[in-house]
Formats: structure tokens, C-alpha cells, sequence
């Protein structure tokens, strides 16, 4: 939504005790009722600024349209940069109050991680199922999305079964599968998990925990969120630069975001077991067994006889 003007922060109320009602034992007699107490929270406004200084030369000589290509680029660092601010913003030195740091922790710690796992504590699937769980039961409302780092749906999407058949299939109907892909993106709606919508984002942090190989999950409800931010600007000018013969490129916006109002709205799966998976391998298949030497053969005939099978000599 769009950021008020001659604002220095955004206000919204917030019900910290809410009413009561009883059950009414006898006619004629007073009903029960309790006083709302009520808050507020308040979001910041965070400046998200960046700049470029060219040179008239490099502008003049490129061939090419070097202004549009300078200014999308920044336009664009300034959607990663909100972005970034939106999922993990510290609420410090200026910054949002991210998504992370207002969530609350799901903890998943597992040094055998897998999609899947016959032991809950090593199952991707149950922590989702668990931060569903959690979300629901204290907002008496559903999550509706899942947010995870491409990587993470990469290693979701990369699970076989034990006869090597994926458990993820494309969108449609399956048998027992633990979620449904849509299309491959780099960003954005990328299928579903236990009913639920994934989007990947490649701004979800990669760097956490004490080896800094570790990224996270995130269960929320999109409705409970609320982000302002302003008309992006991009400019140019010529004049305080003109004695060295550039120009300087800037994009500006201001923006503001509140993710809780209601803290259970957005559970963070965290942990050692979302640190980096390198490689998905196929489990092992059974060696092809030797055929057994025929005492009427001589050594010449089994040698051929293992060739023609593709096997070693012995």
C-alpha cells in the first residue's frame, strides 16, 4: 500500500487483551464483561537509497543507451534491497523490522536432515507441519504461504523414494506425494507443500548459524503482513558534477512495514538442519553378482564369457 506522506512512522492499534464472555447460569443476571485492553505498534520509515556517477564520456561514446541500462540497474538493487529488508531487517540502524526477526522460532536440529523421515525429528515435512500448527493454533487462522530459498525447494524437489521415484511431481494428481511443483523460477510461486502455496526467493538469508551455511523457512499468513512504501525515484543530475565531466545517477523510495501485529503469523523454521545440501545422490544399487566359473569351461571361455556380460576378469 502506499506510503503516507509527512509521516516519520507508521502507527496501527493492537489489541493486547481482548474481551471475554461467559456462560449465563440464571435469567435476570448480569453477563459477564471485561475491559479491551488496547497498544499500538509502529513501523519506521527506512530510507532505501543508492547511487552511480558516470562519466559524460562513457555516456556519449557506449553506443548504446547507457542512462536506461544505469537506472534499471539501480531500480532493480532497490527491489532486492527492500526485499532483503522485508524477510531479515534488524528494526536497528535504520532498518525494517523484518520478517525473521519479528517471527517466531520453529527449531529444527538434525544432523541427518531429510524431506522426509520414518524419525520426526529428522523430517523437513513434519517441521512445516509442526509451524502450520503453531501459526494456527494461537491465530485460530491457516498459514497460506510458504517461503523458502530456491536451494531449499532444489533439495525438496530432489527426494526419492525408495525405489528412486521422485516424492514431488509436477502439479496434478499424484499418490502420496509430499508436494506438488509448478514451473522451475528463480522467484516466486513455485508449487505446493501440505496445501499450502511455496514461493522461492533467493534473498532468503543463506549464511545463518555457526557455520554460515545455513538458511531458513518461512510459514506465514500474507493478510496479517502490512508493507507502505513510496513511488520509487530514479533521477539524474549534471550540475554539481560538472566540473569533472559526469553525472550522477540516484534512486530514492522510503518504506515501511509492520509483521507483528500478530507474532504468530509468520514462524521461522531454523536450525542445523537446514544447512547447505551440496548434492542429492541416488541410493546405492546392488553390485550385478558374478556368474559362477563353469569347471567345464577353460579360463580363455570364462574371460569372454564375463566380457560379453560387461564384468571384470577375475
Amino acid at each position: 500500500q502506499a506510503l503516507p506522506a509527512g509521516v516519520s512512522s507508521i502507527n496501527i492499534p493492537k489489541i493486547s487483551v481482548g474481551s471475554t464472555v461467559g456462560v449465563t447460569q440464571t435469567q435476570n443476571t448480569a453477563i459477564t464483561e471485561s475491559n479491551i485492553t488496547t497498544t499500538s505498534i509502529s513501523s519506521g520509515i527506512a530510507e532505501i537509497t543508492g547511487k552511480q556517477t558516470v562519466s559524460l564520456a562513457l555516456l556519449r561514446q557506449s553506443g548504446t543507451s547507457l542512462d536506461r541500462i544505469i537506472l534499471s540497474d539501480l531500480a532493480e538493487a532497490y527491489a532486492v534491497m527492500l526485499d532483503r529488508q522485508v524477510i531479515g531487517g534488524s528494526a536497528a540502524n535504520g532498518q525494517l523490522r523484518g520478517m525473521i526477526t519479528a517471527g517466531t522460532t520453529v527449531t529444527y536440529t538434525t544432523t541427518q536432515p531429510a524431506v522426509v523421515s520414518a524419525t520426526a525429528v529428522n523430517s523437513f515435512y513434519m517441521k512445516i507441519l509442526s509451524a502450520q500448527s503453531a501459526l494456527a493454533g494461537t491465530r485460530y487462522l491457516p498459514a497460506d504461504t510458504i517461503v523458502m530459498h530456491p536451494r531449499r525447494w532444489a533439495w525438496v524437489l530432489g527426494a526419492l523414494d525408495s525405489s528412486n521415484r521422485p516424492l514431488v511431481v509436477p502439479t496434478g494428481a499424484g499418490s502420496n506425494q509430499v508436494a506438488a511443483s509448478g514451473a522451475l523460477v528463480p522467484q516466486g510461486y513455485a508449487g505446493e507443500m501440505l496445501g499450502t502455496s511455496v514461493y522461492v526467493d533467493p534473498n532468503i538469508p543463506t549464511n545463518r548459524g555457526t557455520g554460515t551455511n545455513q538458511d531458513v523457512v518461512l510459514v506465514l499468513r500474507r493478510g496479517d503482513l502490512q508493507l507502505w512504501e513510496s513511488s520509487v525515484e530514479t533521477a539524474s543530475f549534471d550540475a554539481t558534477y560538472a566540473n569533472q565531466n559526469s553525472i550522477l545517477y540516484r534512486v530514492l523510495g522510503f518504506a515501511a512495514f509492520i509483521p507483528h501485529r500478530h507474532r504468530a503469523s509468520v514462524q521461522v523454521i531454523d536450525g542445523t538442519g537446514l544447512v547447505e545440501k551440496r548434492r542429492w545422490t541416488l541410493p546405492a544399487s546392488p553390485a550385478p553378482a558374478l556368474p559362477e566359473p563353469d569347471p567345464r569351461r577353460t579360463v580363455a571361455e570364462h574371460r569372454r564369457a564375463l566380457a560379453v556380460r560387461g564384468l571384470p576378469a577375475e
